[in-house]
């Protein structure tokens, strides 16, 4: 059986081994929350005239592990949009897909829809 300077030895290790992985799970959650701020707000910036819906394509329900944009799109283009109220995830006038690679929006280019 260990001795008491071992036992507290390895619960010292434990506290800062939990320390340490809760320190590095939190600055993911960190730079999601920060990507999905600044993915709502590119897709606000786009809304120039009240009631334009906006298409979006491929956002994915998670990041690294962290729930993106499962659901809420909707609900933060339209208060970050303020008075202009967007229709997000609806057939529209401007059309956007997720860029895995660069984890941003971009303008989908438009299908011609002209034989």
């Amino acid at each position: 059986m260990p001795g008491r300077r071992e036992r507290i030895g390895v619960a010292m290790a434990l506290l800062v081994a939990n320390a340490v992985l809760l320190r590095m799970n939190l600055t993911v959650r960190r730079q999601v929350a920060d990507l999905g701020e600044k993915t709502c707000e590119a897709l606000a910036a786009s809304v120039s005239t009240a009631h334009e819906s906006v298409v979006v394509a491929g956002i994915p329900k998670d990041i690294d592990g962290v729930f993106f944009f499962g659901n809420g799109l909707r609900e933060c283009v339209q208060d970050q949009a303020m008075d202009r109220r967007a229709d997000v995830l609806s057939i529209g006038d401007a059309e956007f897909v997720w860029d895995p690679a660069t984890r941003t929006v971009r303008r989908a280019t438009r299908r011609s829809t002209t034989p």
